[in-house]
């Protein structure tokens, strides 16, 4: 270690402003005296290098001066001079272990008298340090590579007692000549190396737990959002409450419990505003319930007509397309997304990412943090929303605030319904409320104001058109065969078949000349719309269906593709397919519900989702027929022999 003086002290320590400084408020009178003399010397001693001027101004010794010196100008952890806080008393200045230069030796000579002796001895034997910090990450485990389900610090001992023995070690080496063998010392260092180490930290207290080590470091990513729209987050998220849907049962109207409800929404990053959603009530969402989401982001919001009591929008409340005059389309430069499945389907890398003309980014795998924006509205949802419910099934699996949600959303009908209701208002209201991040601004007001045509940051992205092989958002491209029939006494207008059913027009159930021809649809997967065009381009405009029960009512192509299953296998018929569905899933719950009384139905749930997109009530099933009473047949008296029939 290198002594400085006056003349040896380096160019960049001689000013010593530059120095680091320290916090002397809570140091008594005598002390801070102390403290300001001290650096009185200091300062006068590096000033002009008369070491006893500074001596008779410090009220010290020349050595004195020198010695504290040298300790503002020792080398700390982190590769600086320690500066001011080198004056201040009883302060370790480094990390480094004290060392001693031998081991106590001899039976029981440890127990008095010890200090630093373990660190001097794994310092001694690096292969048992080696050992033991295996022994950490492993949790104890008796195999080297398999992990301890329940690390305990009793297991890691016994491994390193197992090293202390294979090294040849005896009751008369350090640390076996202690009293507990150094099992004291294990524990000290085990609980001072876990928090230091993300192996061990995964291995005692979880995943979460080494994520949460990368947060909070005061490092900052760059900002990649400068302006509204630049990035935009969206992730799905399963609410904490349950619902119910209310079938017609054998003695009337009785609530179901349906499974967890899925929200998608899509939030800016720049001024956190939610700028649409889509929900889904499935077992897991779909690549369509994202597309539905991009779509709603081009689709002018309006207030729902609230059904459930006790909420309302606040003055202000909505979504950015609807509530900000003049945007008519809310499209991001970039997507930010995690790693689930459904972010890999077609749909989103490839279908709307060339609609939108925006990129398609993904977080790192269990990185929540890189989407942390929206992970945040989530929190604040279920905190002033779906968390206050009588169904809520907590925040976490030990919440003692939860009581069985299922029982509580039947006892008091909370439908599905009500629950797209609170998730409406929950979202627009978040828009219309002030904000910490944001200077108590609301975040329409933020994205209001960043849109602004004065605005030097917000570039307005035109729109793409829409051509026979590039559709719009949310439309599937099929390539079908026109069908039909021009013979002598069997005409048969053209038609093409879509999806089991046929669909013609005016322009198209003329050209009987394109029997057999190709042509290109454009078919919206949400509504079942289609609209038809040539491979040159010649456009014939929205094709109608021929089907009465198909054309009656709204339904999407996934729902018809599983009516269509069920017909196939006789489970389903009627002239009106959409109606039989819900009959049919209404039968299946009331099947469920009498199997399981209180438990969550998984054909509730589908019959929930069906109406939804349907726009159809649940079906009052007509009462079954009763059983016809088997007729009395008359015993055969006891006095008549039975037959006895020939075996052949």
């Amino acid at each position: 270690m290198t002594f400085y003086r006056f003349k040896t002290v380096p160019q960049e320590w001689r000013n010593c402003d530059n120095w680091p400084r320290a916090s002397i408020e809570l140091m008594n009178e005598s002390e801070r005296n102390r403290f300001d003399r001290m650096e009185l010397a200091i300062r006068t001693y590096m000033a002009n290098g008369a070491l006893g001027a500074a001596a008779k101004v410090g009220q010290c010794s020349k050595q004195t001066v020198l010695d504290k010196l040298n300790r503002c100008l020792t080398i700390d952890d982190e590769g600086r001079i320690a500066g001011w806080r080198g004056l201040l008393p009883y302060v370790r200045l480094s990390e480094a272990k004290y060392q001693r230069r031998e081991l106590p030796s001899g039976a029981r000579a440890a127990e008095q008298g010890a200090s630093g002796a373990f660190e001097a001895f794994l310092c001694a034997n690096p292969s048992i340090r080696r050992r033991l910090h295996e022994a950490i990450r492993n949790g104890g485990s008796i195999k080297p590579k398999v992990k301890s389900r329940h690390p305990t610090v009793r297991s890691v001992f016994s491994a390193f007692r197992s090293a202390c023995d294979a090294a040849g070690l005896t009751a008369n080496d350090y640390p076996l000549n202690s009293r507990s063998k150094g099992r004291r010392s294990v524990e000290r260092y085990a609980r001072a190396f876990i928090p230091t180490d993300a192996t061990s930290v995964e291995t005692w207290y979880g995943i979460d737990a080494r994520d949460q080590m990368k947060l909070g470091t005061g490092r900052k990513r760059f900002p990649l959002a400068m302006a509204p729209l630049d990035m935009c987050g969206a992730d799905a998220h399963k609410i904490h409450c349950h619902g119910v849907v209310i079938v017609s049962g054998p003695a009337g109207p009785q609530p179901v419990a349906i499974e967890r409800i899925w929200i998608f929404p899509i939030t800016d990053n720049a001024s956190r505003c939610a700028l649409r959603y889509s929900v889904s009530i499935q077992t897991e969402i779909s690549a369509e319930t994202i597309e539905e989401a991009l779509v709603a982001c081009e689709v002018p919001w309006k207030p729902r007509e609230l059904v459930v009591k006790g909420h309302s929008y606040k003055p202000g409340a909505g979504f950015p397309v609807g509530s900000i005059e003049g945007l008519m389309f809310c499209r991001p430069c970039v997507l930010q997304v995690d790693n689930a499945a459904q972010h890999f389907s077609n749909k989103l890398i490839q279908v709307a990412r060339r609609a939108l003309r925006c990129s398609v980014t993904f977080g790192p795998v269990g990185g929540w943090w890189s989407n942390g924006l929206t992970e945040r509205l989530f929190k604040t949802l279920e905190m002033y929303g779906f968390q206050c419910e009588p169904s809520s099934t907590g925040s976490n699996p030990m919440d003692v605030h939860k009581s069985d949600p299922v029982k509580n959303a039947i006892r008091h009908s909370i439908t599905w319904e009500e629950l797209l209701d609170l998730i409406d208002v929950l979202i627009a209201n978040y828009n219309a409320t002030g904000h910490s991040a944001l200077g108590g601004q609301t975040p329409l007001a933020v994205m209001r104001r960043g849109l602004d045509v004065h605005s030097a940051t917000y570039l307005p992205r035109a729109s793409v058109p829409a051509t026979a092989h590039t559709p719009a958002l949310g439309v599937a491209v099929d390539r079908r065969t026109i069908q039909g029939r021009a013979r002598p006494g069997a005409m048969t207008p053209p038609y093409v078949l879509v999806d089991e059913a046929r669909y013609t027009c005016d322009a198209l159930s003329s050209r009987y000349d394109l029997l057999g021809h190709e042509v290109i649809l454009h078919i919206c997967e949400r509504d079942m719309t289609v609209c038809a065009f040539l491979p040159d381009g010649h456009a014939f405009g929205q094709l109608k269906c021929l089907h009465a029960g198909w054309a009656a009512h709204s339904h999407s192509r996934a729902m018809r593709k599983t009516i269509n299953a069920l017909i196939r296998n006789g489970r389903l018929a009627g002239d009106d397919p959409i109606n039989e569905y819900l009959a049919y899933l209404t039968r299946q719950t009331l099947s469920e519900v009498k199997a399981a009384p209180g438990r969550v139905s998984h054909a509730a749930t589908q019959l929930a989702e069906a109406s939804r997109i349907t726009g159809l009530d649940v079906p009052v099933l007509n009462a079954e027929p009763e059983a016809l009473v088997p007729l009395l047949i008359r015993p055969v008296p006891g006095h008549i022999k039975r037959p006895t029939w020939r075996q052949t």
